[in-house]
């Protein structure tokens, strides 16, 4: 090593790092079903409110009902938006239910021949020591 005054440490040796695997990507979690409920319950009531701003905004006139059709453009927007995103939501966990569902009953499908396996190996295993 090198040193001098003021200066930071240095090695005459370029630095090697070990080469890591790239990480794997996580799937970002999905809403779970209460969440789910939550929107759908938050999004009725979004739909109620806009009814009224609708409702309001054929009373009125000038720029109170290009403000108020302005605003129901908006939230109609985005109710169907959220609605997609929603839907979009439900069917992926629908879908990791069904792939869950499968590795659970390929995983007990496995388990009468494990313990067979182990059964007989055991049972194997004492009547090698009996004969010696």
């Amino acid at each position: 090593m090198t040193e001098q005054p003021g200066k930071r440490r240095t090695s005459t040796r370029p630095a090697t790092r070990t080469a890591r695997p790239p990480a794997r990507p996580v799937a970002a979690p999905g809403p779970s079903p209460a969440q789910i409920r939550e929107i759908e319950d938050r999004l009725a009531k979004l739909e109620i409110l806009l009814e009224t701003v609708r409702a309001e905004a054929t009373k009125s006139t000038g720029p109170a009902r290009l403000r108020l059709e302005h605003i129901e453009k908006l939230v109609t927007t985005r109710i169907t938006t959220t609605r997609a995103s929603l839907k979009a939501s439900v069917e992926r966990l629908g879908q990791t239910l069904v792939e869950s569902k499968k590795t659970v009953e390929r995983e007990v499908g496995l388990l009468p021949r494990g313990l067979k396996a182990g059964v007989r190996a055991s049972r194997d295993a004492l009547r090698g020591k009996r004969e010696s």
